[in-house]
């Protein structure tokens, strides 16, 4: 994760984390990507599956659903 310090107007100080985008394995074809979905097939109560598949192997069924 990279990490920014940031002084704001008034001396206050903020600390701004990105996480850099990574390569992940599609689970379905197994190509590593940087362009990929997290799957949103329900495993239980608020909870989705998450497993990565990459653009080509994504289904869009819903408006956010993958």
């Amino acid at each position: 994760m990279n990490c920014t310090r940031i002084t704001l107007p008034g001396g206050l100080v903020a600390v701004v984390c990105v996480d850099q985008p990574r390569f992940r394995r599609c689970v379905a074809c197994a190509v590593q990507t940087r362009r990929y979905k997290l799957c949103d097939y329900p495993v239980g109560a608020h909870k989705t599956c998450d497993v990565p598949l990459c653009t080509s192997c994504a289904v869009h069924r819903e408006p956010d659903t993958d």
